[in-house]
């Protein structure tokens, strides 16, 4: 019968292969409830449908979005009698959200590759930042604004914020040669 995932406590006592072989055969059977499932449910709201799972005499159903969710049960109360039918020893049926996985790319990883990772400010911004570091009591900072706002000129300037010819100082701050950032020691 399917259950719940093996919580992490329980798993962490059993060598790896093991943890392995028992969460990819719990997921297995996670995939067959939703496959026997799937075709009882209407076709738009079917593929809407991602994870199916049973607990305590519960079918527990997820949708990808709240609006699906709310169309998935309207369809589902017939469902545990249906998968009654089947074999299923069931209750009621549930339905949660669930949203699909996004594809997140870690900041260690940078930009897509062929695409720049460049934020562009408008000429405004660029002058509202220059105002401000030269109203700004702590140097380092408003050499930072002043950097961003010379950056945005640049930018305009040669039609690219390539970054090229920049140089990083020993605490890890990138400017451009003719930039130099006061020390605050």
């Amino acid at each position: 019968m399917l259950k719940k995932l093996t919580p992490a406590k329980s798993l962490a006592k059993l060598p790896r292969q093991q943890i392995l072989d028992k969460l990819l055969r719990e997921l297995t059977e996670r995939e067959k409830l939703l496959k026997t499932v799937k075709p009882l449910l209407p076709q738009d709201v079917r593929d809407h449908c991602s994870q199916a799972s049973i607990k305590n005499k519960c079918l527990l159903l997820f949708a990808d979005s709240p609006v699906w969710a709310a169309k998935l049960r309207l369809c589902t109360q017939e469902l545990p009698h249906v998968m009654g039918q089947r074999g299923f020893v069931l209750k009621k049926c549930q339905v949660r959200v669930s949203p699909p996985l996004l594809s997140v790319r870690s900041s260690t990883q940078g930009p897509p590759q062929g695409q720049r990772n460049a934020a562009r400010i408008s000429a405004a911004t660029a002058a509202h930042l220059e105002q401000a570091a030269q109203s700004m009591p702590d140097t380092r900072l408003a050499a930072c604004f002043q950097r961003i706002a010379n950056h945005q000129r640049r930018t305009l300037e040669t039609g690219s914020s390539s970054g090229a010819g920049m140089v990083t100082n020993a605490d890890g701050i990138s400017t451009s040669p003719e930039e130099e950032i006061p020390d605050s020691k």
